[in-house]
């Protein structure tokens, strides 16, 4: 969490703790204090009154904080949020071969982390999407509208995946200025870590406006068309799924794409 939102979320739990504090808390413990049956002054009545304040002042801190970690910093102007379903296409770039991945994830996020528990990757065939594999990603970061992804990728769909068919990944995404739709594409690049140094190239990504029921892949295939050209575009050409197919990766050493 940045200086700020901290700073931020002290004077919500402050405020909140202040607001309670104005219903008079101690004279509502002396009257739960009587209704026990113990008299004024007494020994139990203290006893009631010590540990019921400092009681309800500490849950009402921590409902604050949860409240504004997990609701309130999106109503901030700045809060960046980037939680939701997303849909993406990369072309992957290895040496001299390239081919376009399509694929989904699911991002999460309040106002301490953010972090990808589910996405999936395709293989773009010319009239399908061909299971590739599943990522997870618990690096993930936003600077100003920069958002960066580093991605533990696990390809298990089909046997032209040479080994290592697990390793990591970078994946860096900005809207796009002049996009002036009600849901922007962001678009960036990405680079594969490790064995797969070298395998890079553009990506093209769009956050679903309402989070989607049940599988992401058919909601994905209405988009594929529209984030590929974009993602051309990006290397100074333009196609949809219906372009001459790109060669497809053969057996080799692993410098294969990223997802």
């Amino acid at each position: 969490m940045s200086k700020k939102n901290r700073a931020i979320e002290i004077s919500f739990v402050v405020i909140a703790i202040v607001a309670v504090w104005n219903l008079q808390l101690n004279n509502l413990a002396l009257d739960i204090a009587a209704g026990l049956g113990f008299k004024e002054d007494s020994f139990g009545q203290e006893v009631v009154v010590g540990i019921f304040v400092p009681m309800v002042v500490g849950a009402i801190a921590v409902v604050a904080q949860y409240f504004y970690r997990h609701v309130g910093w999106r109503l901030t102007a700045k809060s960046n949020n980037c939680q939701g379903s997303w849909v993406y296409v990369l072309i992957a770039q290895a040496g001299t071969e390239e081919f376009p991945i399509a694929g989904w994830f699911k991002l999460t996020q309040d106002a301490v982390e953010m972090k990808i528990d589910d996405a999936r990757a395709y293989y773009i065939e010319p009239d399908d999407l061909l299971f590739r594999g599943d990522w997870t990603s618990d690096t993930i970061w936003l600077r100003g509208k920069e958002l960066g992804i580093v991605f533990a990728m696990r390809a298990e769909g089909i046997g032209k995946e040479p080994i290592p068919s697990q390793y990591s990944g970078f994946i860096q995404l900005r809207p796009r200025i002049a996009d002036r739709r009600a849901t922007p594409i962001w678009t960036g690049h990405f680079h594969d870590l490790g064995d797969r140094t070298g395998v890079h190239g553009p990506i093209a990504a769009k956050r679903l406006r309402k989070a989607p029921r049940g599988d992401l892949e058919g909601v994905l295939d209405e988009h594929v068309d529209e984030l590929r050209t974009v993602a051309l575009r990006i290397m100074g050409r333009a196609g949809t799924r219906q372009a001459p197919a790109a060669v497809p990766p053969g057996p080799r050493p692993p410098e294969v794409a990223e997802s």
